[in-house]
């Protein structure tokens, strides 16, 4: 038997406050040192590893220090661009970061007469077949799925994983009703797992055939997030078990810090007060 961690939205460099962005990297140490306790063959991080395409160096430098780590025991890393470390202007730390043999990005393909045919990657250590498509700012990824040569994908045989960063119209969570998404037939059919990101909550389905899975966020990457984690959100990633099919899948959930949850009417006040009062509310807390 084999396994794979599936990993999406860590959002490393998301908030300006130092205590923030320290627990965004250390949701991120926590989540790999886990990987390699529990001996998964490979990560897949389905997206958005970074909440912008040139983050603070100084956290790309500890996030590297952790990835070598790990990838010096053994485990592979693949990814795909999420809507925020991707550019279309410029070289963006994926692609730094991937050159530096650190990942291997499962977009590798061509357009061709107006078919966008992807190529697979194939872990060496498990035989495991993965491609993907990337996630992109304004939800114009969309073209590409609509393009996506997909019979020639279900044609493949073996143990084969989608990974992609997107809305599924079928899934969307409510509150992102208006946001761009794609139709589950857009997705190849017959893949044994589907690698989600985009979707900070976790969520898994098994209907129609699809082993659909977006672990959510990490942590958080903006202050809903925080606020859902403080009502009781739980946070983690997804382990899979698999041998020529997927035989489990778990949420590991992840712990990061404590949380307390206040809340506070602002009505009838002018902004002074309201800054005033929130400050002796956060030195009393």
């Amino acid at each position: 038997m084999h396994s794979f961690a599936h990993l999406s939205d860590i959002h490393i460099g998301a908030f300006r406050q130092p205590a923030l962005q320290n627990l965004v990297l250390k949701a991120f140490d926590d989540a790999l040192d886990i990987c390699v306790e529990r001996g998964v063959d490979f990560v897949i991080v389905s997206g958005d590893l970074f909440d912008s395409n040139i983050p603070d160096m100084g956290l790309v430098n500890g996030a590297v220090r952790k990835i070598r780590e790990v990838k010096d025991k053994g485990i592979q890393f693949y990814i795909v661009y999420g809507s925020h470390d991707f550019s279309p202007t410029q070289t963006s730390i994926v692609d730094i970061l991937k050159s530096a043999g650190l990942f291997t990005k499962v977009t590798k393909g061509k357009e061709e007469n107006g078919k966008l045919e992807l190529e697979f990657q194939i872990d060496e250590k498990t035989g495991a077949k993965l491609c993907g498509i990337s996630g992109r700012r304004l939800g114009i990824e969309k073209r590409y799925f609509e393009i996506l040569d997909r019979e020639n994908l279900e044609r493949e045989e073996g143990f084969r994983i989608f990974i992609f960063h997107g809305a599924v119209t079928e899934y969307k969570p409510r509150q992102a009703f208006e946001a761009e998404s794609i139709p589950l037939s857009s997705l190849p059919k017959g893949f044994a797992y589907y690698a989600g990101g985009h979707i900070h909550d976790e969520f898994l389905t098994k209907e129609h055939g699809y082993n659909l899975a977006y672990p959510g966020t990490l942590f958080a990457s903006e202050y809903r997030d925080l606020e859902k984690n403080a009502r009781g959100q739980k946070r983690g990633f997804f382990i899979a078990t698999f041998s020529d099919k997927i035989s489990h899948i778990e949420f590991v959930k992840l712990p990061v810090c404590d949380y307390q949850l206040i809340e506070y009417d602002a009505n009838g006040k002018n902004s002074a007060r309201v800054h005033n009062e929130l400050l002796e509310i956060a030195k009393d807390a």
